[in-house]
């Protein structure tokens, strides 16, 4: 067992472990690293024999001791103005104190005698103020390739016997992962890693509920990051907006209308400290935690592990919070955007049932039916045949609450919004007015069978499963989905065709290409 894991020995994780040494040499340290150590990083390329990159599985040249910086030029900069923005975090003042500490242990390990060049107090500067032009503050360490890799030699030499080093070890294969994720109905912690360290895992499990150490400044750091995300997702990419748009559309009063993200990058940069802490302490805590565990581990042991490290945790019982239902859909909706995409897109959203109900199982198999790849109905018919739509998918939301069976169209620039439209919807008429084959309907149930029973065969989709199906309320449901989907027959699709694909229970979206 380890009191610190360090991911990555490039100069981040080398000056961490340099640090702990220095400061805490009581601690047991290790440092995964994927590539290889500094004497073993060798590029096959010599010009000869191998003139180009043959993509090793660990490239010497970006991974490694040292990290991607290893076999550069060796500089250095000592500078806020350029090459990052850590003074952001810990003040302008500390950032170059650190780099100035840092410039001094390189000094300490071979780099003496090197050349510190600035631009304080230069006659270039003034020369550049005399014209016009601003030139940046900043100093720059130059220990050239040569003395760079002296540098990290006698750094790695230093620490090697105190230091446990793991080269060309992924993390994943050494210890594990360690993930989260958080939909429109429930948050997801979970790790993988070894069945020898499930304690590791339960620890740290129960310390995110044991308290939130959250300050301003780690709030506003996730702020940024958050706002970030948001913005590669929904912004910054082609049709990123439209599931925001077509939530917006579908529902007028559950939650659902929002993303779980946020409305906009203001509405997560206005969230207050006390509005997460309060929103930690009504869902974070034991009675509204459901843990889930697969692994060789017999279960009394498991159990005696589970109490062990969840029995002592406070608990936070909350009421569980009522949300607004959505009513019926009575009439149909519409609304059209332009935007800068490739390609105009039509989206047909009708909603459904919640997830434990008949008309759930109905929905997807309708929808792989319609769009199980290449050799779905609509891909046959609008695009192989009559080369009406680029592309086209079907698909159920899959929320625990009621929710939307959607079809999305590409168009081709060919193709009018109205001779698309009219075909998605000549394709729901025959789906609720011409029978089924029978041969097509087995081939779909022979898919869901066959990607439930291979699901099963991967212990973190087991574990998740299990921890999905409890929180639906029906953890036997996981052992009778494949006899429900084949209990289905081609009158049950059709007579759902009909009572779901009505025009009062259809939001449109039309997402027009801006010409």
């Amino acid at each position: 067992m380890y009191d610190v894991l360090i991911v990555g020995a490039g100069p981040g994780g080398i000056f961490t472990a340099y640090e702990l040494l220095e400061k805490r040499p009581d601690l047991r340290i290790a440092v995964f690293e994927m590539g290889n150590e500094l004497k073993k990083r060798h590029c096959p390329i010599d010009g000869d024999k191998i003139k180009s990159c043959i993509h090793c599985k660990n490239c010497s040249i970006m991974s490694g001791f040292g990290g991607a910086g290893a076999f550069s030029d060796g500089k250095y900069n000592i500078t806020n103005d350029f090459g990052g923005t850590l003074y952001e975090y810990i003040g302008k003042k500390s950032a170059l104190e650190l780099m100035e500490y840092v410039d001094k242990i390189n000094l300490a390990f071979g780099g003496e005698g090197t050349k510190l060049y600035t631009t304080a107090g230069s006659s270039l500067k003034t020369s550049c103020m005399q014209n016009g032009l601003h030139l940046l503050d900043a100093s720059v360490r130059h220990l050239g390739t040569d003395i760079n890799y002296i540098v990290l030699e006698n750094l790695y030499n230093a620490m090697k016997d105190h230091v446990d080093f793991y080269f060309d070890t992924p993390v994943q294969m050494a210890c594990g992962e360690n993930n989260a994720f958080t939909n429109n109905d429930y948050t997801d912690f979970y790790i993988t890693l070894p069945k020898d360290n499930i304690e590791t895992a339960l620890w740290l499990e129960s310390d995110r509920m044991e308290g939130l150490d959250i300050t301003p400044e780690k709030l506003e750091t996730e702020k940024r990051v958050v706002i970030e995300e948001f913005r590669q997702r929904y912004l910054n990419q082609p049709y990123g907006d439209q599931p925001m748009l077509l939530r917006a559309l579908a529902y007028r009063v559950h939650p659902y209308r929002w993303a779980t993200i946020g409305l906009s990058p203001d509405h997560i940069a206005g969230a207050s400290l006390d509005e997460v802490r309060d929103f930690y302490r009504r869902f974070y805590h034991p009675s509204n935690a459901i843990l889930s565990i697969s692994a060789d581990i017999p279960e009394e042991r498991t159990i005696a592990l589970c109490e062990k490290w969840f029995g002592p945790t406070a608990d936070n019982p909350q009421s569980a919070a009522s949300l607004p239902q959505e009513p019926s859909q009575t009439e149909s909706r519409r609304e059209e955007v332009e935007r800068n995409v490739p390609a105009t897109m039509i989206v047909l959203a009708y909603h459904i049932g919640s997830r434990t109900s008949p008309d759930f199982f109905l929905g997807d198999m309708t929808s792989d039916l319609l769009a199980g790849g290449e050799s779905g109905r609509l891909y046959q018919h609008l695009v192989r045949e009559q080369r009406l739509l680029g592309s086209v998918n079907a698909y159920v939301s899959g929320e625990v609450d009621p929710g939307l069976f959607v079809f999305t169209a590409q168009l081709l620039p060919s193709t009018t919004v109205e001779q698309a439209e009219a075909a998605l919807l000549r394709e729901i008429e025959i789906l609720q007015t011409e029978k089924i084959d029978e041969y097509e309907l087995e081939k779909i149930k022979n898919k869901f069978e066959a990607n439930t029973l291979f699901g099963e065969l991967n212990v973190m989709n087991k574990a998740m499963n299990l921890g999905f199906y409890e929180m639906l309320g029906d953890l036997p449901l996981i052992n009778r989905e494949v006899t429900i989907y084949r209990s289905q027959t081609a009158e049950q699709i059709a007579d759902f065709s009909r009572r779901t694909f009505r025009p009062e229970n259809c939001s449109t979206l039309i997402y027009k290409a801006s010409k």
